[in-house]
């Protein structure tokens, strides 16, 4: 089943998910470990109407990266609050106003291309422990198969779970894009990025979508969508930020 990776949240519930999306009730990220908030400070929480929706990246001391998906039906930028500098969902850490979105005008709701977009805060961060930014890769940058990344959210521990309380964190490692798009049977683009394992078991999910995959310390994927969670031979699809560099720094 076609998972988005962004969690709708209602209590416990969760509704087309791709990425990000839970299995069942559970924590984590498939397969992963507990991670701080001090390790990986470019990481937060995206909330709307005073629930935790998705994660992002912060790549200026003025924009948060996440999906586009994230973003469907959600009109209302009051609602939108970014909560960063903490490990656990939807508790403490800082809040920051959101003062604009930005969704790519190529996103395609059905397919998921150009599954980028921006949240401009009403205020600069200011940076320190628990907050920093992350360098963005350069454009055109290709990432080799069989690379490993860093994949951190609070997604599901299985398809269908719940959120993690903790932020976790897993590797993974690339996979061929041919491969990839034929055994999800599906459209993988030149905007997008595959990363797993051929057995599976490792892997983002309900509620990570948004989130960032990091190589070698630079933005290289955007969580984005999956068939359920870890399956065997059936990546993860990440957003390729190497080819979305001019919209996310766009003035």
């Amino acid at each position: 089943m076609f998972r988005p990776i962004w969690l709708c949240v209602l209590v416990l519930f969760v509704k087309n998910l791709t990425w990000s999306s839970p299995g069942q009730l559970e924590n984590r990220i498939v397969n992963g470990s507990n991670a701080s908030i001090r390790t990986f400070s470019y990481h937060v929480g995206i909330e709307y109407n005073g629930t935790y929706l998705c994660g992002g990246s912060i790549v200026t001391p003025r924009k948060i990266v996440t999906a586009s998906h994230c973003l469907i039906e959600r009109p209302f930028v009051n609602l939108y609050k970014v909560r960063g500098a903490t490990s656990i969902v939807s508790t403490g850490g800082l809040i920051f106003d959101v003062e604009e979105i930005r969704q790519h005008p190529l996103f395609n709701n059905k397919t998921y291309d150009f599954d980028v977009a921006v949240l401009i805060l009403a205020v600069n961060l200011t940076l320190g422990p628990g907050i920093r930014v992350i360098p963005t890769q350069p454009k055109g940058v290709e990432i080799p198969d069989g690379y490993t990344c860093v994949v951190t959210g609070w997604g599901a521990a299985y398809w269908g779970g719940n959120l993690t309380k903790q932020l976790q964190v897993v590797t993974v490692p690339k996979y061929n894009t041919q491969r990839c798009a034929g055994f999800h049977d599906s459209n993988v683009t030149d905007n997008m990025v595959c990363f797993g394992y051929e057995e599976g078991g490792k892997d983002a999910c309900n509620g990570d979508s948004g989130g960032p995959l990091v190589c070698n310390g630079y933005l290289g994927g955007i969580v984005s969508w999956g068939r359920e969670c870890a399956l065997p031979q059936k990546p993860g699809v990440y957003t390729k930020v190497s080819n979305m560099v001019d919209f996310i720094f766009k003035d």
